[in-house]
């Protein structure tokens, strides 16, 4: 609706607030604060006088409301301060406690990839030459066989021979225990004996040869050898035969046994180097992997380590400056709550309310009237209010929305 209340002017407001202003000493910080609810009540003084209210208490009501607020604000802004900083310590302890241990493991790591490399060379090394011994062994092996074959040839062929011999030689000795003489000559038996002993070496030499005359005819009469001379000559180098043919066979069972031991040998030393062999490769595959994965595991944990160091600086340094940005906003807060609290003591004083009435002109003395609606009255308000924290700073600004938006 419309009122008509006394007029009042512009003027007449700003000297009541540089009344009440001026009425008692405050802190700077507190002044403005005081002046511009002073404002406010002036204007609300207007109305109230008009309506036979208190305009004053509706302001005091208004200032206490946002002084509880602004404690409520404070209180919770403690409350999730101190919940920040809990996090802030909690999170700091962990990435230290995790970063130490990254920083500790970084040098384990490394020693172990170290001896794992070493490890892996060395049995590869080892591998070679095993390998290389096992392909001697092998070889050597196959040239014992070689030769093996070789010897037992041999030795068939001359035992062969031996025993023909022998044979003819006995056929020889029966021959002459007969008494054939020197019809004996033209027999095989004596064909196959001149052909033994041509080949056959003894140890009486002029035996030899003897016999040799006689299975030829060369032998003279008066100078022929007798039968039993002849048969005690084949008899002793039946003798030497059956000796050699024995020597013959003692030799190749020798040989024998010697090449059966060396197989046998070198067929264990095969054995024992191909299982290390073939252990070593596998011993060398599961180190390669082994290093593979402690390289990716150092990798990972140089980066996390430095993902890790730049995260805690960064949360560091956000921590300490968010204890700096409280410290400002508490100390306003209390600033705001103290100045709340100076502005509602001086509209609750008598002597402001009486300062009040003074300045403002009285009904009675009024000679003319105007139409002033609240919203004008109000709109006044906020110029003034807008006009008076203009140049303040920014701390002393930050209640004045309050109270136009209560406007």
């Amino acid at each position: 609706g419309i009122y008509r209340p006394p007029a009042i002017s512009v003027a007449t407001i700003g000297g009541v607030v540089r009344a009440l202003c001026a009425a008692r000493p405050m802190a700077p910080s507190f002044r403005f604060a005081a002046c511009a609810v002073a404002c406010v009540a002036t204007v609300e003084r207007g109305l109230g006088a008009q309506l036979g209210a208190n305009p004053i208490r509706k302001v005091v009501t208004m200032l206490q409301r946002i002084q509880k607020k602004v404690t409520e604000e404070g209180e919770e802004a403690e409350r999730l301060f101190d919940e920040y900083m809990c996090y802030c310590q909690k999170t700091s302890k962990g990435l230290s406690d995790t970063v130490a241990a990254a920083t500790s493991k970084i040098p384990d790591l490394r020693s172990s990839i170290e001896a794992g490399v070493s490890r892996k060379s060395q049995l590869e090394k080892d591998i070679k030459a095993k390998q290389s011994d096992r392909t001697a062994a092998q070889a050597t092996m196959s040239e014992a066989s070689a030769l093996r074959t070789k010897a037992k040839a041999a030795y068939e062929r001359d035992i062969g021979e031996a025993k023909v011999n022998h044979e003819a030689l006995a056929k020889a000795l029966a021959a002459l225990a007969r008494g054939m003489g020197s019809g004996f000559l033209q027999t095989t038996a004596a064909r196959n004996l001149r052909a033994a002993l041509s080949t056959q070496q003894s140890s009486i030499e002029a035996d030899r040869e003897t016999v040799l005359d006689f299975l030829s005819g060369r032998s003279r009469e008066d100078s022929a050898p007798s039968s039993g001379e002849i048969v005690g000559i084949l008899k002793q180098m039946g003798d030497e035969m059956v000796k050699t043919m024995q020597d013959m066979d003692d030799a190749e069972k020798g040989s024998v046994a010697e090449y059966q031991a060396l197989m046998a040998a070198k067929t264990k030393e095969i054995e024992v180097q191909s299982q290390f062999i073939e252990s070593s490769l596998q011993r060398v595959a599961d180190l390669a992997v082994e290093v593979a994965m402690l390289q990716n595991d150092l990798e990972d944990t140089s980066e996390s380590l430095a993902g890790d160091k730049s995260y805690l600086a960064d949360l560091v340094k956000n921590c300490e400056g968010r204890k700096g940005i409280h410290e400002q906003e508490r100390e306003m807060r209390a600033q705001e709550i103290v100045a709340l609290g100076e502005t509602v003591k001086i509209l609750n004083d008598d002597d402001a309310l009486d300062l009040f009435h003074k300045a403002l002109p009285s009904q009675g003395t009024s000679f003319l009237q105007v139409e002033v609606s609240t919203d004008d009255i109000r709109g006044e308000a906020r110029r003034i209010v807008d006009a008076a924290r203009r140049p303040l700073s920014a701390p002393r600004r930050a209640r004045l929305p309050f109270i136009v938006l209560e406007l």
